[in-house]
């Protein structure tokens, strides 16, 4: 389901660009970059996923309740990205906002690691691995040789379509289904000091 999502949301993105002539196919590379590129991105995401979301997340969450997690989490993510080329202090917000929030959110719905990796695998494997897009400031080879042309605000110019507005607006969108699907089944943790009062009132 992860990897649908994320593929989903990039292919969406991708469309509409097309839609308005931003992005272009221009020729193909060899069809092994598909396989070699998938490996890759899973490698990568799951390092990522379980250094902010099972250690950081998780341990922050217990201390400090879930609210407070999530914002720390999210800042900490989506400025761990401004190490990379490119970035920016706009890309850092666009960073926590359209990945941050979401990838936490869909941790938080399963509490499993598996949701979210396939998630941010899937999402950097179809930027970067099919459509040949920087991710998050960082050029990978790619299946497709795409032209992509227009200002940065829509296309994400060198950092990558996650810092573009469509990204930005779905991404919120999703962010809050998923934020909501996870507070209707009951997955906000109280900060400890909450806890125990609770405890003590029982």
């Amino acid at each position: 389901m992860g990897f649908i999502i994320g593929a989903g949301l990039v292919n969406i993105i991708v469309i509409i660009l097309s839609v308005l002539g931003h992005y272009k196919i221009d020729s193909f590379n060899s069809w092994e970059i598909i396989i070699g590129s998938f490996f890759t991105f899973v490698m990568l995401a799951f390092i990522e996923e379980l250094f902010f979301r099972v250690i950081i997340f998780k341990l922050t969450e217990e201390l400090l309740g879930s609210w407070i997690a999530i914002f720390i989490q999210a800042i900490i993510f989506g400025f761990a990205h401004s190490l990379n080329e490119n970035s920016t202090l706009f890309t850092s917000f666009a960073v926590v906002i359209g990945a941050s929030i979401l990838y936490v959110a869909a941790y938080m719905y399963t509490r499993r690691i598996w949701l979210v990796l396939g998630i941010h695998m899937s999402w950097n494997y179809f930027q970067a691995g099919i459509f040949g897009m920087p991710n998050s400031g960082q050029s990978f080879d790619s299946w497709i040789n795409p032209k992509i042309i227009g200002p940065e605000w829509i296309t994400g110019g060198n950092f990558g379509i996650e810092v573009s507005l469509i990204a930005i607006l779905l991404g919120l969108t999703v962010d809050l289904f998923v934020l909501i699907r996870a507070i209707n089944k009951n997955q906000i943790v109280l900060p400890i000091w909450k806890r125990k009062l609770t405890r003590e009132k029982i």
